[in-house]
């Protein structure tokens, strides 16, 4: 006799549960009992599929002899209790000159200007990094609820970096080329007092008392943060070169996200097919076959070394194959508007939006200015970053409001009197 619908779901059932049982003893080793019987069985899935091959794979490459490091992992053990950040301040190449750079009438026009022709303008006392602030927080007011690019205004920071670094330079320090410039952060970097949301609904409430090193660095060098920017959750959204070496980026973040997965926060998460799976399947990486990813991350390093024979080279700046080694490798890549291109699924009553065309210039790791150098070489000769879109005439769907008139604090109005 054939088996009842009913008998079959529970023998499926009872076959689930005796296999997530016999599971929970490898788990327990490893402290992670607190997946419940689908993530362990979905971990086991992951693991099998994707993670044993991985292993297999970087086995080949780094672990077929015994003994000895031909290729060494790039984590180097430091003795120092106290371990700094050795930076090279020496100026790599020359900014053009800007001497003759007069301020516009309109404000409209101060917005496109170059970040050098600004700093010229705060230098020669014809603009002062407060007003310029805002100039830029008015519009990133008027613009957002098109563009939605910006996750928090930093309005009371911005006023109080700008004050300072206005103050600076009448007391003749100059910190360069990003004196009193505003500028926004992507909100995956920390800033003390405002959210870091990591663009996940998630930690939509989070603040971090840190600064994070990139926002550090632009703080001494007098940029003045006016605004936290859009991302993706988490930053996902990568495709690792090789499948490599993607242990290195998941252990990693798992790490900083332990009390997430342990706490099952996880399962809030927007997207349970991206970070919550990756992370779950890291979970279950044995700490000698993460070395051994890193010693084949190390082997990568040194081909592309000796295989880089040029000063630097143009590239696509979306091959995530590309993006994605000079991220494990150290390869600084500028992204170079090129042209433009309709968006895709334009309305049918017609728009004027249009979509960037960009491509990458990638370096050489701790060759920065090369790649700066050939980019302010290629716009010399070029217009398409000069280009400005056509925010308030979008099209017939596209309409821009006036946002709520920007009070601006009494303490700066009368400094920005007394500096008149």
């Amino acid at each position: 006799d054939s088996a009842s619908p009913e008998s079959i779901r529970h023998e499926k059932r009872a076959k689930k549960i005796g296999a997530a049982s016999g599971l929970e003893r490898g788990f327990s080793m490893l402290d992670a009992e607190f997946f419940n019987d689908s993530k362990m069985l979905e971990i086991e899935k992951g693991a099998k599929e994707l993670t044993i091959p991985i292993i297999k794979d970087n086995r080949k490459i780094v672990a077929a002899t015994n003994g000895g490091l031909k290729y060494p992992s790039p984590l180097v053990f430091n003795s120092e209790w106290k371990h700094e950040e050795i930076h090279d301040d020496v100026k790599r190449f020359n900014y053009p000159s800007v001497s003759s750079v007069k301020r516009p009438e309109n404000e409209e026009d101060i917005a496109f200007m170059t970040v050098l022709e600004l700093g010229h303008l705060i230098r020669t006392k014809q603009i002062s990094s407060e007003e310029l602030v805002g100039i830029f927080l008015k519009r990133l007011k008027r613009y957002n609820q098109v563009l939605e690019a910006v996750i928090t205004v930093t309005e009371d920071l911005a006023y109080r970096q700008a004050k300072q670094a206005d103050q600076l330079l009448a007391q003749g320090v100059d910190l360069g080329p990003l004196h009193g410039i505003p500028y926004g952060l992507k909100d995956i970097i920390a800033v003390p007092e405002y959210k870091t949301t990591w663009g996940s609904t998630t930690f939509k409430d989070q603040v971090l008392d840190i600064e994070a090193w990139v926002y550090k660095r632009l703080k001494s060098a007098g940029a003045v943060l006016v605004g936290k920017l859009v991302t993706g959750s988490l930053a996902y959204d990568d495709i690792w070169f090789g499948g490599i070496l993607n242990f290195t980026m998941d252990v990693d973040m798992l790490a900083h996200f332990d009390t997430w997965q342990r706490s099952g926060q996880d399962d809030e998460f927007e997207a349970q097919d991206q970070w919550p799976t990756e992370l779950r399947r890291a979970r279950v990486i044995p700490a000698v076959d993460y070395i051994q990813s890193q010693r084949a991350r190390g082997k990568l390093i040194q081909e592309v070394k000796e295989s880089f024979t040029v000063d630097a080279f143009v590239g696509n700046a979306t091959d995530w194959e590309k993006v994605c080694v000079g991220n494990l490798v150290g390869m600084p890549v500028m992204v170079v508007p090129v042209g433009f291109e309709k968006i895709k699924d334009p309305p049918t009553n017609g728009t004027r939006r249009r979509s960037t065309v960009t491509t990458g210039i990638y370096a050489p790791p701790d060759h920065d200015h090369i790649a700066l150098a050939l980019t302010m070489a290629y716009q010399s000769v070029t217009n398409h970053h000069k280009r400005r879109p056509p925010i308030d005439n979008l099209g017939p769907d596209d309409t821009i409001r006036n946002p709520p008139k920007t009070v601006i604090p009494p303490r700066i109005l009368k400094a920005m009197v007394d500096a008149s």
